[in-house]
């Protein structure tokens, strides 16, 4: 069994990646850029199938983070380049959403955006939110493994809240980084309410992640739940039959709430 799998089986999903950007020649400037932030270990040919079920006048902008080489290759010999500010072993939101804002700025993309965050990825979507709030039209989270999850799920006495220390030391060290830094980034995320008017709309799967505990996937559904009211334009919708990776089983429905989130924001 794939030693990423089982991060997927943790609600932390983890895959082959690889750098992918676009914005179609014929874009009409009235939709928002969906830019597409995936989940640990995972890159931009994650959101193939999503890409496909979008209509191809919608500007989109998918990237992978440093060091996720991709394939079984990348996997073996410890993914590709890191950044330069991993050199102290962590990887925080702020620097993930400085790094993606530069790609967008080199790429030419300009505002507004449209964020598409799967799993862990959701927390750097709401870093470079709150970094970059006049830029964000919107928020959109695929199974997302929230802020301040971690905290509800070790209060409710579960099992797997956090990656095991041997399954960390076998990832990648741009993956290890992430896990180090996510409770920096949490900590970063504790109060959103300079954002709380960017609306946000999270996709949570009926079945398969974090773990096969039915409370655990309770709390990871009445966590988004709760995590929704904290804004004011907000939408919450379980996804039925679906596992972790919504937008490879279902890519019609999460590109239909893109794009419903698209033209009420134009």
């Amino acid at each position: 069994m794939r030693i990423l799998a089982i991060a997927a089986f943790l609600g932390l999903s983890a895959c082959a990646s690889g750098i992918s950007a676009s914005r179609p020649s014929d874009t009409r400037p009235e939709w928002p850029t969906v830019v597409l932030e995936a989940g640990l270990g995972d890159g931009a040919a994650s959101w193939r199938s999503l890409r496909a079920a979008l209509p191809g006048d919608v500007p989109v902008f998918a990237w992978s983070r440093a060091g996720y080489r991709g394939g079984a290759l990348g996997e073996l010999i410890g993914g590709g380049p890191l950044w330069p500010s991993d050199a102290d072993g962590r990887r925080t939101g702020a620097e993930i959403a400085a790094h993606l804002h530069e790609k967008l700025i080199q790429g030419g993309i300009r505002p507004p955006y449209i964020l598409v965050s799967h799993s862990i990825g959701a927390n750097y979507g709401l870093s470079f939110a709150k970094a970059y709030p006049e830029e964000v039209a919107g928020l959109v989270f695929v199974d997302p493994r929230l802020p301040g999850f971690n905290r509800a799920c070790k209060a409710e006495g579960l099992r797997l809240c956090e990656i095991p220390s041997i399954l960390a030391a076998l990832m990648s060290p741009a993956e290890r980084a992430e896990i180090r830094g996510l409770e920096e980034t949490e900590a970063s995320l504790a109060d959103l309410s300079s954002i709380r008017d960017i609306p946000v709309t999270i996709l949570t799967a009926e079945r398969g992640s974090p773990t096969s505990d039915p409370r655990m996937r309770a709390l990871w559904q009445s966590h988004a739940a709760r995590f929704t009211q904290g804004f004011t334009h907000s939408r919450h919708i379980i996804v039925a039959g679906s596992g972790h990776y919504i937008h490879h089983a279902e890519p019609q429905r999460v590109a239909a709430e893109i794009l419903r989130m698209a033209v009420s924001t134009r």
